[in-house]
């Protein structure tokens, strides 16, 4: 497990890799990749996986929301790391294969949390964005 100074470094250093490019290729894939993950049984951690992700995947795409640069670029960067079939540990493996997919959401909802506090206000102010 990171130190919260690691995940940190870890998510600011992904973000300075930022490009619209990989954002675009995110948008477009993204979905897919979810679609596959709901397809097979999970347990209840990846259940939440999934649908923290989608509420990620919408506060990126809610162009009405004024989302800063920063969070913009650790939530694509977090997203292309989700998307990656062969990461550190790959999907394909039963049980493991989404542990470090969730360690990287985790830490970047402890990095953005109150981003996505803002969102969800946002969201109830407007619910038809």
């Amino acid at each position: 497990m990171l130190s919260r100074d690691k995940e940190n470094t870890m998510l600011d250093n992904a973000a300075e890799t930022y490009s619209p490019e990989q954002e675009e290729s995110v948008i477009r894939r993204l979905p897919n990749k979810l679609e596959t993950l709901k397809s097979k049984s999970h347990t209840g951690s990846i259940s939440f996986l999934i649908n923290t992700i989608h509420s990620l995947f919408r506060m990126l795409r809610t162009k009405e929301f004024h989302l800063s640069f920063s969070s913009k670029a650790m939530i694509v960067c977090a997203l292309a790391y989700f998307i990656l079939p062969t990461d550190l540990t790959p999907d394909f493996i039963p049980f493991i294969g989404y542990i470090d997919d969730t360690a990287v959401i985790m830490a970047l909802l402890r990095r953005i949390g109150s981003e996505i506090e803002r969102f969800n206000v946002w969201l109830q102010n407007n619910p038809n964005p």
